[in-house]
C-alpha cells in the first residue's frame, strides 16, 4: 500500500508540474495569434511570429555584429545587422536588413514598418556571442502613409455615408446674369 501512496503522490506532483506550465505558458505574448501591430516581440535565429493579420516575420540571424563591447572604450559604438524574411499568406519571402544604429533600424514591406529595437546580448570583450544566443526585439506597425491613406479613406467613406443620411438641399436655379431693374 506504501507503495500505491508514493506512486499516487509522484503522479499528483508531475500533474500539477504540468498543469503549472501550462497555464504559465498559455498567455505567452510572442504566441503568433496574440501579435498585434506596434506590440514588441522576441525572436531567436531561426524562428518566426505570425502577426494576426496574417505578416509573417523571421528573424534569420545575425549577419554582423561589431558593437563596441559594454567593458570597453571605442571610439565608434559600432553596428550589428540582423537579417529578417517578411512574407504574407501566398506571397513571396522577402528578405529586409535591420541595424542596430538607429539611421538603419526600420525597413518598410508592403503596408508595413519592421523596426528592430534591441539585439541582446550586449558584446563583452571576455566572451564570444554563439549565433544562437541572439534575441532580437522587433515591432512592426502600420507605414505611416499607409496609416494617413486609410485616414482620408475613412473620412471621405464617412462624408459620403453623412450625405446620404441628410435630406438634399433645395436646389436654386443659377443665376442668369441679367439684372432686372426696378
Amino acid at each position: 500500500m506504501s507503495r500505491n501512496l508514493q506512486l499516487a503522490r509522484i503522479f499528483a506532483i508531475a500533474s500539477c508540474l504540468c498543469a503549472s506550465v501550462c497555464v504559465g505558458c498559455g498567455g505567452h505574448p510572442t504566441e503568433p495569434s496574440q501579435l498585434t501591430l506596434g506590440q514588441a516581440f522576441e525572436l531567436r535565429p531561426g524562428t518566426s511570429a505570425i502577426l494576426r493579420d496574417g505578416l509573417n516575420v523571421r528573424f534569420e540571424g545575425v549577419r554582423s555584429d561589431s558593437r563596441c563591447p559594454m567593458d570597453a572604450l571605442c571610439v565608434w559604438a559600432g553596428d550589428a545587422i540582423i537579417t529578417v524574411w517578411l512574407s504574407r499568406p501566398a506571397g513571396r519571402q522577402v528578405g529586409r536588413e535591420l541595424h542596430t544604429d538607429p539611421s538603419g533600424s526600420e525597413a518598410s514591406y508592403l503596408g508595413y514598418v519592421i523596426k528592430l529595437v534591441a539585439l541582446a546580448p550586449y558584446p563583452r570583450s571576455d566572451r564570444q556571442i554563439r549565433p544562437d544566443d541572439y534575441v532580437a526585439i522587433l515591432t512592426v506597425d502600420a507605414r505611416r502613409d499607409e496609416v494617413s491613406r486609410a485616414s482620408r479613406v475613412t473620412t471621405r467613406c464617412t462624408r459620403r455615408l453623412r450625405g446620404l443620411s441628410q435630406p438634399e438641399p433645395a436646389s436654386v436655379p443659377p443665376a442668369s446674369g441679367r439684372h432686372q431693374g426696378v
